[in-house]
């Protein structure tokens, strides 16, 4: 009798311990699925090129929406058919792209910059927070204009001094 007793509490610390693990184990966080916030930025310099040449009075597009346009047959200067429309409508993929244009002295626009920032993280749960191991995950900021140059910074919005791409 003595030993069923120690084996029943073996099992109950046992189960115990199953418990608290298993959810570390099976619901813990799985690293960020890679986006293609470098991709899009690419994109976004390709169209903004290609809208240059397309409408060389114009100069770059006056916003991302312009470089845009769904359904699209016939190209015009503010639905210019080069990106998708969730990439014109500036959110996508976790990532956020604010989109600038610099005018010149004629009207017509000389440059433009990208800034590509991801979306805030969703604030953990209680049940996230008690029992699951956080993990936070570094995050890239991406920027880039009219020189084609994309810049990175990591924790930190990117700028014009941020490091290029290799």
């Amino acid at each position: 009798m003595m030993r069923m007793a120690r084996l029943m509490g073996i099992m109950a610390v046992f189960l115990l311990l199953l418990l608290v693990m298993i959810p570390r184990f099976v619901l813990s966080p799985k690293p960020p699925i890679p986006t293609n916030e470098l991709t899009h930025v690419r994109q976004i310099n390709k169209a903004e090129f290609s809208y240059w040449a397309m409408f060389p009075k114009t100069g770059f597009s006056p916003s991302l929406q312009a470089l845009g346009g769904a359904p699209c047959s016939q190209p015009a200067d503010d639905h210019a058919c080069f990106l998708d429309a969730a990439l014109a409508s500036g959110t996508i993929d976790g990532y956020t792209y604010t989109y600038t244009v610099k005018s010149g002295s004629n009207g017509m626009n000389i440059g433009y910059t990208v800034h590509a920032d991801p979306m805030p993280e969703p604030t953990p749960g209680w049940f996230d927070r008690t029992f699951l191991p956080q993990q936070k995950h570094k995050q890239r900021y991406l920027y880039t204009d009219q020189t084609g140059v994309i810049r990175s910074q990591t924790e930190q919005e990117a700028d014009e001094n941020s490091p290029p791409l290799q």
